[in-house]
């Protein structure tokens, strides 16, 4: 009973001290990160919306359906066949 007590209070000891947290060095050449102002980011959104918009007529175009009305017609050509 007395060698079970034990591993259990060393397993227990390895994990509380292999769990700890370890103090972290800083890096001594590091540049501190640098955040974009709030103007620019909005600047970059309100331009991404407005090339997207421009894109819709173009978009429009390639999915243009007037091709698609005579497709009955070639289907039922491909099945007669």
């Amino acid at each position: 009973m007395k060698k079970i007590l034990f591993a259990i209070l060393a397993i227990g000891l390895l994990l509380a001290v292999s769990c700890q947290k370890t103090e972290t060095k800083p890096i001594p050449n590091a540049k501190p990160a640098v955040q974009p102002s709030a103007a620019a980011v909005e600047d970059k959104a309100v331009d991404s919306v407005g090339s997207a918009i421009a894109d819709v007529d173009t978009i429009d175009q390639d999915l243009n359906a007037d091709d698609m009305k005579d497709i009955d017609s070639g289907l039922d050509d491909i099945q007669s066949i």
